[in-house]
């Protein structure tokens, strides 16, 4: 299966896979996610349509964005969440252990195809919408700073959160997208 849309193009996914492969990406899009009730697809996004399209979104891509994957993330992806932690935390408690880790890996699994589904439904929103051209590197790691607060803009946060952690997480969803810029 072809994961590159063009040689030089990644898709959502290939980029998502790479950029949550990064250093501190994954802790710090889990810590946004636990703290703050952010959809690491949503995040993945904001940095993939600013380094590969060099997309800058606005208030109305945020929402069109949450409108079509808010639902699938509801009812399929969380689910699935809500189950793989269940596992987790009852194989530290019960004698089918050995059952209880094969099954939490299975559902593992289902949760990252259905997360893969939910970037197949952001890409061609972002895919298909206007572009800005020649943006160098930093311009474009602004770009992804900015996508990222628009989505923080569109969704409630938690009253008591930690916002000094939350850009210090996207500071480090940035540079790993597009390297430390002095």
């Amino acid at each position: 299966m072809n994961t590159e849309t063009s040689i030089n193009t990644p898709d959502l996914w290939s980029f998502s896979l790479r950029l949550y492969g990064s250093a501190g990406v994954k802790e710090a899009c889990l810590s946004l996610q636990s703290s703050a009730g952010l959809d690491v697809c949503v995040l993945l996004s904001a940095c993939w349509s600013a380094k590969v399209h060099s997309k800058a979104w606005t208030q109305s891509d945020v929402k069109m964005i949450l409108a079509q994957s808010e639902a699938w993330r509801e009812n399929v992806v969380l689910p699935l969440r809500n189950i793989r932690d269940y596992l987790k935390v009852s194989e530290a408690t019960s004698e089918l252990s050995p059952i209880n880790r094969g099954l939490r890996k299975s559902v593992l699994d289902l949760e990252l195809s259905a997360e893969r589904q939910q970037l197949k439904m952001i890409e061609p929103m972002l895919r298909d919408q206007g572009n800005l051209s020649g943006l160098d590197n930093s311009q474009k790691s602004d770009v992804a700073g900015q996508n990222l607060k628009y989505y923080l803009g569109a969704i409630s946060l938690p009253d008591n959160i930690d916002m000094p952690a939350v850009q210090r997480s996207f500071q480090i969803l940035v540079e790993a997208a597009f390297g430390k810029i002095v």
